[in-house]
């Protein structure tokens, strides 16, 4: 039985731009953890951690897939909830997987990944609307406490 697992513990197919969860306190940048041999894709990811959503839509918390240990989904965004393994990606030769976004652009997940970072019209909006809703809501905060 092998510890390492090829699918996607959310979808069960083949990780679509993978990443390993970083953002439940059982991670650990320097031990093994409950995501040393699982990848998730990045889609899954967002929709698991609601990061397209704004934040006062997500939930509060929410629980990691393997074990009790809990996140503050409103304290998360893309950047400090997974990390991209980029190895798993370039391994991948095939070039004809479209944009999960945009569904327009297409090529290997490399190029994906590219064009998600840089040229997705959809990604970035969904993305600037996350940041927005997460001004507001301190913005609102602050003014709770005037």
């Amino acid at each position: 039985m092998s510890l390492i697992s090829n699918k996607c513990c959310i979808c069960m197919e083949e990780p679509f731009l993978p990443v390993e969860f970083i953002c439940f306190p059982c991670y650990s940048n320097k031990k093994i953890h409950c995501c040393s041999f699982y990848r998730i894709c990045m889609l899954c990811a967002n929709n698991y951690l609601e990061l397209d959503k704004d934040i006062g839509e997500r939930d509060f918390y929410k629980k990691c897939i393997f074990c009790p240990s809990l996140c503050c989904l409103h304290s998360h965004n893309r950047s400090n909830s997974y990390k991209i393994d980029f190895c798993k990606i370039v391994q991948d030769e095939a070039n004809h997987y479209i944009c999960p976004y945009c569904n327009i652009f297409t090529g290997s997940q490399i190029q994906i990944f590219h064009h998600l970072e840089k040229d997705c019209e959809c990604y970035y909006i969904e993305n600037v609307n996350a940041k927005r809703s997460l001004f507001s809501s301190l913005f609102l905060l602050l003014l709770q406490k005037m």
